[in-house]
């Protein structure tokens, strides 16, 4: 699906969340940076980027994509449920800001 003439932004999402299954962290985000190296930033790569920093430990970074996407994408249900994960998994909006900032 990547390789046609119009790929969906999906397709690459898709792929990223394959490899990182398989243990490929980085295949997985080098595939993220492929899909908006060719399709543009989009708020689908920027909530997958989020959610496998969150998935595998890297909360400060996954943190900082959400608030990069936050300023272009305020609305988007994706980038809203990765800053709600977050806020979780730190102890709510202050808790994360304290431990991260």
């Amino acid at each position: 699906a990547m390789a046609t003439t119009r790929p969906s932004a999906w397709a690459y999402v898709a792929a990223g969340q394959t490899l990182v299954e398989l243990g490929e962290l980085d295949a997985a985000l080098r595939t993220l940076d492929e899909g908006e190296a060719r399709l543009g930033a989009k708020p689908e790569f920027a909530a997958k980027r989020s959610e496998l920093l969150r998935r595998t430990g890297d909360w400060p970074g996954a943190l900082a994509v959400v608030e990069r996407a936050e300023r272009t994408w305020p609305r988007h249900f994706g980038i809203w449920f990765e800053r709600a994960s977050l806020e979780r998994l730190r102890g709510g909006p202050g808790s994360l800001a304290e431990r991260t900032g």
